[in-house]
C-alpha cells in the first residue's frame, strides 16, 4: 500500500495497487483499515485532480500544496524522499561556496526531475530562486538561479538568517510557524535531519539543517556529510 496518498471525503488516505479500482484505506493513528472501493482507477503515474484538488504521489514521496506569492501554485514534499544525499561529494569547493554549484542543485535539475512522471514534467514552471553567497562576506551577495526543482532557503523555513547579515533568499511559507511544523522524516522512520540551500556565512563547506527537532542550526550542515533532502517545485 505505498503506491500513493490522496484526499478523499476529507480524509488522508492511503492507495493500494495500480491502474485499479482498487481499495482505499484510512489511517485512524495506529492501523490502516480498507473502506471500499474508490470510484475511480488510481492512476500511473498518480497526478489527478479529485474534488477540485490537485494530488501527487510519486517517488515514494508526497507533495503538499503551498501558497506561494510568486508562483501559480508551489509543491513541497511532506516527507523526506527515501534516499539522504550529500550537498556536495567534494571537498573542493573552497571558501566561495554557494548552492549554485553544489551537486545538490545539478542532482535535483537533472536526475530528480527526470524521475518523475514525464507527465509532471511537462506543468513544471522554472523559477527563479535567491540564494546567499559567502564569497564577499560579511557584505550581503545573493545568487539569482532559475530552477525546476530546489530546496528552501532559511528564511522560507520561517528563519532569520538576517542574524549573520545575510537575507533575501525569499518569502516565508505559511506553513512553517514552529519547530513542529518543521519536523519531517522519510515516509517510514523517525524524524531527520534535512538540508536548507542557505549556506552558513562566514565558513566552508556549510549549510542550514533543519535539526530532527525542527530547530534551525546553521552551521552542522558539512556540505560532504549525507542528510535529508525536501524537494519542491512549482507548475
Amino acid at each position: 500500500c505505498n503506491n500513493g496518498v490522496i484526499v478523499y471525503n476529507n480524509e488522508i488516505h492511503l492507495l493500494g495497487g495500480t491502474n485499479e479500482p482498487t481499495a482505499y484505506y484510512k489511517f485512524d493513528g495506529s492501523k490502516w483499515t480498507s473502506c471500499g472501493l474508490l470510484p475511480f482507477n488510481n492512476p500511473d503515474p498518480l497526478v489527478f485532480v479529485y474534488r477540485g484538488k490537485l494530488h501527487i504521489g510519486t517517488n515514494n514521496v508526497n507533495f503538499h500544496a503551498l501558497t506561494n506569492p510568486r508562483a501559480t501554485l508551489t509543491f513541497l514534499a511532506g516527507n523526506l524522499l527515501k534516499d539522504s544525499r550529500a550537498m556536495h561529494y567534494s571537498s573542493d569547493m573552497g571558501w566561495y561556496t554557494n548552492y549554485t554549484n553544489t551537486d545538490m542543485r545539478k542532482w535535483l535539475n537533472n536526475d530528480f526531475f527526470n524521475s518523475l512522471p514525464i507527465e509532471l514534467q511537462n506543468g513544471i514552471t522554472e523559477i527563479k530562486k535567491y540564494s546567499s553567497d559567502n564569497s564577499d562576506y560579511p557584505k550581503n551577495k545573493i545568487t539569482v538561479t532559475t530552477e525546476k526543482c530546489w530546496l528552501v532557503s532559511d528564511e522560507e523555513v520561517g528563519g532569520n538568517n538576517i542574524i549573520y547579515g545575510l537575507s533575501g533568499e525569499g518569502e516565508s511559507y505559511a506553513m512553517f510557524t514552529d519547530n513542529n511544523s518543521r519536523m519531517r522524516s522519510k515516509l517510514s522512520g523517525e524524524n531527520e535531519r534535512w538540508f536548507l540551500r542557505s549556506i552558513y556565512p562566514s565558513m566552508t563547506n556549510r549549510f542550514g539543517v533543519v535539526l530532527e527537532t525542527g530547530a534551525l542550526n546553521h552551521n552542522s550542515g558539512t556540505a560532504t556529510i549525507e542528510m535529508g533532502v525536501l524537494p519542491g517545485f512549482c507548475i
